[in-house]
């Protein structure tokens, strides 16, 4: 996926929203992203709510409360999440989301827009970044094995 891609999906009204990542710069402005990303977050989530429980370190109270709460949040499916398991925040304006990335390529480090695009759900082989450090890091890494 390409950033002139996702402009003419915005323009020729195939994308009418952005989805973006609460807690990672995990992104799309396609719906059809979204259950794919939602059923990876949910496997996260379960995965680190085991790992959770097996912490002997983590008291028998604070676990029952922890076990309690996963059991509520598990009945919500239809709440979109990330592949790390972070719930989206959604903007109804995704040419706005586009034309503020274009005006500041370097908050997204050394590949600019590259790394900005990197984050996108069709680009980042399900793996959510939490900085730009890391994306550009990749970047770099993708780079030299080519």
């Amino acid at each position: 996926m390409d950033l002139e891609q996702v402009k003419k999906d915005i323009q020729e009204g195939r994308s009418t929203m952005i989805f973006y990542s609460a807690q990672t710069l995990w992104w799309t402005h396609l719906e059809s992203d979204l259950e794919e990303a939602r059923e990876l977050g949910r496997k996260t989530q379960e995965r680190n709510h085991k790992k959770m429980m097996k912490d002997s370190r983590i008291p028998k109270k604070d676990k029952q409360r922890m076990k309690a709460m996963f059991k509520e949040i598990s009945k919500h499916n239809h709440v979109p999440l990330d592949p790390s398991g972070s719930v989206l925040f959604e903007m109804e304006t995704p040419m706005y989301w586009i034309t503020e990335a274009e005006k500041k390529p370097n908050h997204f480090g050394v590949f600019q827009l590259e790394a900005f695009m990197k984050t996108h759900h069709q680009n980042c082989n399900n793996h959510c970044f939490t900085s730009w450090d890391d994306v550009n890091a990749q970047l770099r890494t993708e780079k030299r094995i080519q």
